[in-house]
């Protein structure tokens, strides 16, 4: 089994894409199954490849060639692909969708592709409407998806816009599978442990994350509750004016009473990210599009309440009132309506994190959606291996 994956750890700290493929070698691992993992990135100045158990990891380094610098890495990590698919006799691979670096070929053996990211949607929707001409990235991701033998989406409202706007998929069998989670690596710590004022978000510092939302609802906060606190996990990113520090942006667009209230702890490990949302009272979300938030799972996983918007596809995994509370996300007042009902109804708080952790075991344990990604892949090897006896 091969995965392209540019952000695999220890590569860097990763994100969505990097954190399943992660628990999913690692439960192939345990049952003995050989997994590949192969990435082009900035995390390294060198080939790199090693092995640790069953799992064998190589990334190139993506060098920065002016002009030709796309291509070049997409073709230099096809050449890793390939040969690493006859000597470590590779039988499916597994691509992401985003940025597309299935180029310029179709490997010899059958690939699924899984769409993780809804963040380029609108773009999506602007090409298929003739209002918007096709970027680069979007023809990398077209000639990826198209070579896909069998697809999958993180959640239903992802395969749904996909079949609407990405040219081809309307009448492609598309499955759904979320993203997971390990629960026996995020689980509740001990509640002395929990700090009853501090809220915690988890996501980059950027406007697609809804931090500026959250912070105008937290000025409402604080004039209720004066001794709240809220931490942000997550890397900065650069500032609305295409320079500079968005974090840096922030402390200048509010007060510094209030800033005060407010720590932004920066990009963290897992055991880190495990051990802020075991700390917290609760944790709140506000992006603005996700297509399966690990971090709400994750935070879920470890019997936390979470405020969530109400928009793409939260509500398919927060129910209101029952594992979370979800705010409307077009009226901040209810956001911050949310994190102050939380502060205020400790028993709420614990009811709502009792069922969340409850939710994570049932629909997004690692070893409850190991089969379904198993059945995938046997289904892809079935489809292609029909395709040739036709």
């Amino acid at each position: 089994m091969m995965f392209i994956c540019n952000d695999y750890p220890p590569w860097s700290q990763g994100g969505g894409i990097a954190s399943f493929t992660k628990s999913l070698a690692e439960r192939m691992d345990k049952r003995n199954i050989n997994t590949f993992i192969a990435g082009c990135g900035v995390g390294v100045s060198r080939l790199t490849e090693q092995r640790i158990g069953n799992i064998t990891t190589r990334q190139i380094p993506y060098w920065k060639i002016k002009r030709c610098h796309p291509w070049l890495n997409r073709l230099r990590l096809n050449f890793c692909i390939l040969e690493s698919s006859y000597r470590h006799r590779i039988q499916i691979l597994e691509t992401p969708e985003y940025l597309g670096w299935l180029w310029p070929w179709k490997p010899r053996v059958p690939v699924v592709v899984r769409f993780n990211s809804s963040s380029r949607l609108q773009i999506w929707k602007e090409i298929s409407d003739g209002s918007r001409v096709m970027p680069r990235w979007a023809k990398f991701e077209l000639q990826t998806i198209r070579r896909g033998d069998t697809y999958c989406a993180v959640s239903e409202y992802l395969k749904k816009q996909i079949q609407c706007v990405i040219p081809g998929m309307d009448n492609k069998t598309i499955d759904v599978i979320p993203n997971n989670v390990d629960t026996s690596f995020f689980f509740p710590g001990p509640k002395t442990e929990v700090d009853p004022k501090s809220a915690v978000f988890l996501g980059r510092i950027s406007v697609p994350k809804g931090v500026p939302e959250l912070m105008e609802a937290w000025k409402s906060v604080l004039g209720i509750i004066p001794d709240a606190k809220l931490k942000l996990l997550g890397r900065d990113s650069v500032g609305e004016d295409g320079n500079g520090s968005f974090i840096d942006e922030l402390k200048v667009s509010f007060s510094p009473q209030m800033m005060k209230s407010v720590q932004f702890i920066g990009d963290v490990n897992q055991d880190q990210v495990r051990s802020y949302i075991r700390q917290a009272a609760f944790c709140v979300f506000a992006s603005h599009y996700e297509a399966c938030s690990n971090a709400v799972i994750e935070a879920m996983s470890c019997g936390k309440a979470v405020i969530v918007p109400n928009n793409t596809s939260f509500p398919e995994m927060v129910k209101n009132e029952f594992n979370g509370l979800i705010w409307e996300s077009s009226d901040i007042t209810t956001l911050s309506s949310a994190i102050v009902r939380l502060y205020d109804e400790h028993n709420l708080r614990d009811q709502l994190g009792k069922h969340a952790r409850q939710t994570a075991i049932a629909r997004f344990d690692v070893d409850y959606l190991f089969e379904q990604n198993m059945n995938l892949y046997r289904r892809s090897l079935q489809t292609v291996k029909n395709g040739f006896e036709r």
